[in-house]
């Protein structure tokens, strides 16, 4: 495993052999004990410290002081992982923790296509995603508008936190959401995706219960079906 080249196994039982002085996560808590245990558990690695530019480093990923933030994985999709790192510090992203840079390769697989008759094409529509590439992580930073962030931080700060409401939250909430796109759409990191909307024929088809109908007439029903069969049963 080196930088730039994609990640192989021959052998998968080889990640469990990394050693305890090869990556060394800091004092492990109660909440540390238990995640390493649910690994060993159900068979899953921690690629931390395993992979490309975090391999025998285990960066920090919360205040420089502290491993929070893991990527957990099976050994078998560590042969997909093509780049893998603990980027920078930047506020804009979080508070106090670090994001994780991962990158993964897929293979096309041609899936059977399954013919069911209770789904029908109902409707489409067009909505608009945003695509993170790394490559343009200063880019996108730059496209920030540091006075639309200055507005915000100001709304914030005048706020009065015993007559906040639900609609001055979502207002804020929709100038972020807004200040995101902008950058992203200055960046060309927005990808339009045509969604299909299905719907389950067996729905309309279900009978709806009458209002008098309650948990009791459903239990006097069982108890006439059940009835039936046993006297049937019993007839020569």
């Amino acid at each position: 495993m080196k930088d730039g080249k994609k990640f192989t196994v021959e052998n998968p039982d080889d990640l469990f052999n990394l050693g305890e002085d090869d990556v060394d996560y800091g004092e492990l808590d109660n909440y540390g004990n238990r995640l390493l245990l649910l690994c060993k558990d159900l068979n899953l690695l921690i690629a931390n410290g395993r992979l490309f530019k975090d391999k025998n480093i285990g960066a920090l990923t919360c205040k420089e002081s502290t491993v929070v933030d893991y990527c957990i994985m099976s050994p078998e999709l560590f042969t997909n992982i093509l780049d893998f790192e603990i980027l920078p510090y930047d506020p804009m992203l979080s508070d106090v923790h670090n994001a994780i840079y991962i990158e993964m390769s897929s293979k096309d697989t041609c899936m059977p296509v399954v013919e069911n008759i209770n789904v029908d094409i109902d409707d489409s529509s067009v909505v608009t995603k945003c695509k993170w590439e790394n490559d343009k992580y200063h880019e996108f930073n730059d496209c920030i508008d540091e006075a639309v962030i200055h507005s915000i931080v100001v709304k914030l700060e005048e706020i009065d936190t015993d007559l906040i409401d639900n609609i001055v939250v979502n207002s804020i909430v929709d100038e972020c959401n807004s200040l995101i796109l902008q950058a992203a759409s200055k960046c060309d990191l927005l990808l339009e995706k045509k969604v299909i909307r299905k719907v389950d024929n067996s729905l309309k088809k279900r009978k709806v219960k009458k209002p008098w109908f309650n948990r009791e007439c459903a239990e006097k029903r069982k108890l006439y079906h059940r009835a039936k069969i046993i006297t049937g049963e019993l007839k020569c």
